[in-house]
């Protein structure tokens, strides 16, 4: 998940107006690995039944932890909560296939949707994509996702038109310049 628009080094922390977005630590496998876990939760993701084990959720939290510090890190961060640092979910970039069109994705769990908090994360960590030179911030959602539809709606996203996702129907969203501009 190496990403060519990732700067060679991510901050600690990003500030929303919400929430804040800080590097996973190993604290957060326990949260992660019940996020992964829940049925729910993943309906719209692409997970590996061996990620959604415990030892799969350690996996994949101690790959990022340590990534940061190469160099090329991968470009995720977990949404915290801004007062008492709590992982609610997490968010992240990467740079698409044969493109340089720079894909977002993100995650809540369930106890903190609904509260405007993931619109904020993405609103602060696509504006530090831009800043860090990125030209196009693109989603691909699956169709039955309503609630991401309606971040999309929120963000003033672009319906840019259908797409396929691990083979199956998506949806792509853009957001440009310009966006980002109405959002400061």
């Amino acid at each position: 998940m190496t990403t060519r628009m990732t700067p060679k080094k991510l901050p600690k922390v990003i500030e929303g107006q919400k929430v804040n977005l800080r590097r996973i630590r190993t604290e957060d496998i326990e949260p992660f690995y019940r996020f992964v876990n829940d049925d729910e939760n993943v309906q719209y993701m692409f997970f590996e039944d061996e990620q959604r084990t415990r030892e799969g959720a350690r996996g994949m939290v101690e790959w990022v932890v340590n990534a940061y510090e190469t160099d090329e890190p991968v470009c995720i961060f977990a949404i915290a909560d801004k007062d008492t640092d709590e992982y609610m979910g997490n968010l992240g970039a990467q740079t698409m296939k044969n493109t340089d069109d720079t894909e977002f994705f993100y995650a809540l769990l369930p106890k903190y949707r609904g509260h405007g908090y993931v619109t904020d994360a993405v609103r602060t960590f696509v504006s530090y994509l831009f800043g860090a030179g990125i030209r196009l911030a693109v989603a691909i959602i699956v169709p039955e996702n309503v609630a991401s539809k309606q971040v999309m709606a929120r963000l003033d996203a672009k319906f840019a038109g259908h797409c396929l996702i691990h083979g199956e129907a998506g949806l792509r969203y853009e957001i440009d310049q310009d966006i980002v501009n109405i959002w400061t």
